[in-house]
């Protein structure tokens, strides 16, 4: 039974975690795609891109993973919140640099103000939720910016668990839970989703050397 509770904990978590992973761009700042941004046409480059961007979306994943586990084993649930809202940027910024790539996600309705979407973003989620309304299965996009390419691939909410941090306040999201996340993230609009709506978005750009 332990184990389950901090198996279910750790998923919430996760959100919270991943929601942070771009909170230091001013710091390692990536070009913007725009809404004038070209989207890849070679399917050579956009297949090499999409395969370093899904390596690199799984790796953060699984390292932020485990700094939750940690952290909750240490001091639990809130501990976790507390320790990932200092140690997930620096963790995130490290497997960008191991993999040569810089990662962060976004969103229209963030978490961290740094997660902001920007206008070609917006674009691309205002797309992605029309497929969702249509039945349609939304795929990962590339983008040519001027120094290299920007993989984006949609997060959408597939598991109830996911709704433990992101979900309707009162119902998946416990109000006590809500208001604790608030103290961190007073501006937060990270929540009220339901299934199988588009959380946002996975940003990783990569360098023009990587696929040359």
């Amino acid at each position: 039974m332990k184990n389950l509770f901090i198996t279910l904990v750790v998923l919430g978590i996760i959100g919270i975690v991943a929601c942070q992973s771009g909170q230091d761009t001013d710091a390692q700042e990536e070009p913007q795609a725009t809404p004038q941004t070209k989207e890849t046409t070679s399917y050579n480059i956009e297949d090499s891109v999409k395969v370093i961007g899904k390596k690199a979306a799984m790796t953060t994943f699984k390292a932020l993973s485990a700094e939750v586990i940690r952290a909750i084993r240490d001091g639990g649930p809130q501990h976790a919140i507390k320790y990932c809202n200092v140690r997930a940027n620096p963790l995130v910024d490290s497997v960008s640099k191991s993999l040569g790539v810089k990662i962060a996600r976004v969103s229209h309705k963030r978490r961290n103000p740094a997660n902001s979407a920007n206008a070609y973003e917006r674009e691309l989620i205002k797309r992605y939720i029309e497929q969702l309304k249509a039945g349609e299965k939304p795929s990962p996009v590339v983008v040519n910016v001027d120094t290299g390419y920007i993989f984006y691939a949609p997060i959408v909410i597939e598991k109830p668990l996911c709704l433990t941090c992101h979900g309707v306040v009162g119902r998946e999201l416990s109000p006590e839970l809500h208001e604790f996340i608030k103290q961190h993230y007073p501006t937060d609009s990270a929540y009220n989703f339901r299934m199988g709506d588009l959380r946002g978005l996975w940003k990783i750009f990569v360098p023009k050397e990587k696929v040359s």
